[in-house]
């Protein structure tokens, strides 16, 4: 009985021996066995971007797997309106891509002239969203924007006016256009694809990130203090400030401020004033872009040049009830180191906050939880900077975490 069950489970085994050698008989004969020196074909997989999405660490060669998004801004002959082309350069490892016009009116898409896009099926009503068809190895959107952005002015820096963008005819300066997008790739998504964006300005012009000027003009540029200053001076200006006077102003402030990290390069513009109304002396917008009006000094107590490049560096967001700390400590910085560089006396200092104590200033309030009162900004602005007998102030305790937003 022993001996039986022992003879049926070596069979059983040599069995075994005979098929595996069989198997791997036939796996040689089709190409290898897997590991053997033959490369694998795994199945392509895939995967989705944004440019909402924070960008992705990348490693080097990945230039192929670019999307690269090109606007093209340029004049056209109606007054009010820039012309622009959004060119995609688009890798093979892309099968899908949708781009939204974030700077166009729904209602105006029959105005688009698409080459290789058409509409989306599923965008909401608001929206001006477009496919690639999947086959046009350059396509493009060619569109007209809004170039005037008027307002009603408020805040420490409003005047008059009600332009904060316009295209003057001759010249514009203007938004530049905000453009998203959606993709799908195939392969690993460690070599996943990103985006990069680009807008240029075809003919006399300048384009930073959030700010366009069309038009003759003259750049200056400075190093300094870490940083590279751009300053774009429009023919059709006559500033009062040399740009010796700005990129010193700017210059100062990037060492004496303490809170907020420096972006390598800041862009400025002289806004002409001879047939604008603007709502404002000046604006700030995205990371380090600004423009001010040509006939503000620089390093006064009310400089506004520097108002400007404070909130370059301000990288906190408030609620409405808490903005006018980010328009007061600008407001204060700017008259505090005027008064630092000995080209503002300390009357020169407090006069410039104590114009807080007039409306609209006087009225913003910073809300508190338990009593509902609040801290008009100017008792906050002017508690701070105390007079010593050698006419000098204290700087007050900035916050530490500051995040970029639009400011004036």
């Amino acid at each position: 009985m022993h001996r039986s069950e022992s003879s049926t489970r070596i069979r059983a085994a040599v069995l075994a021996l005979s098929l595996v050698a069989l198997l791997l008989v036939a796996l040689t004969a089709a190409g290898g066995a897997p590991g053997a020196g033959g490369e694998t074909n795994p199945t392509a997989e895939s995967f989705s971007g944004s440019t909402d999405a924070a960008p992705a660490a990348q490693t080097a060669g990945d230039d192929a797997d670019v999307i690269r998004l090109r606007n093209e801004m340029v004049q056209t002959d109606e007054r009010g309106t820039v012309g622009v082309t959004t060119r995609a350069e688009i890798p093979d490892r892309v099968t899908e891509l949708e781009v939204t016009l974030r700077s166009v009116d729904a209602g105006t898409d029959t105005d688009i002239e698409a080459d290789g896009f058409v509409p989306a099926d599923d965008s909401g009503p608001d929206e001006s969203v477009w496919e690639w068809d999947g086959e046009t190895a350059d396509p493009s959107l060619t569109y007209a924007v809004d170039a005037n952005d008027t307002v009603e002015g408020e805040g420490p820096l409003a005047v008059d006016g009600t332009h904060r963008f316009v295209d003057a005819g001759e010249w514009a300066l203007v938004r530049t256009p905000r453009v998203g997008a959606v993709w799908s790739y195939t392969g690993q998504y460690e070599g996943q694809v990103r985006s990069e964006r680009e807008t240029v300005v075809a003919g006399e012009g300048v384009a930073s990130q959030t700010m366009a000027f069309l038009g003759p003009h003259e750049e200056y540029v400075r190093e300094a203090a870490g940083q590279r200053y751009r300053l774009i001076v429009p023919d059709a200006a006559d500033p009062v400030a040399s740009p010796d006077e700005v990129f010193g102003v700017f210059a100062h402030a990037s060492t004496a401020l303490q809170v907020g990290a420096r972006d390598e390069e800041v862009v400025a513009f002289a806004a002409p004033t001879g047939e604008v109304s603007w709502a404002v002396r000046g604006l700030q917008t995205g990371d380090a872009d600004l423009w001010v009006r040509d006939r503000e000094p620089a390093g006064t107590a009310a400089d506004v040049w520097t108002h400007e490049y404070v909130h370059t560096r301000q990288a906190y967001r408030t609620e409405a009830s808490g903005r006018w700390i980010t328009e007061a400590s600008a407001t204060h910085y700017a008259a505090l180191f005027a008064l630092e560089r000995g080209a503002a006396d300390f009357d020169e200092f407090e006069a410039t906050l104590a114009r807080g104590e007039r409306d609209p200033d006087a009225s913003a309030v910073l809300a508190t939880r338990r009593r509902g009162r609040g801290t008009p900004i100017t008792r906050r602005a002017r508690s701070s900077p105390a007079r010593s007998t050698a006419g000098s102030a204290s700087r007050p305790t900035a916050p530490r975490r500051w995040r970029r937003s639009s400011a004036s």
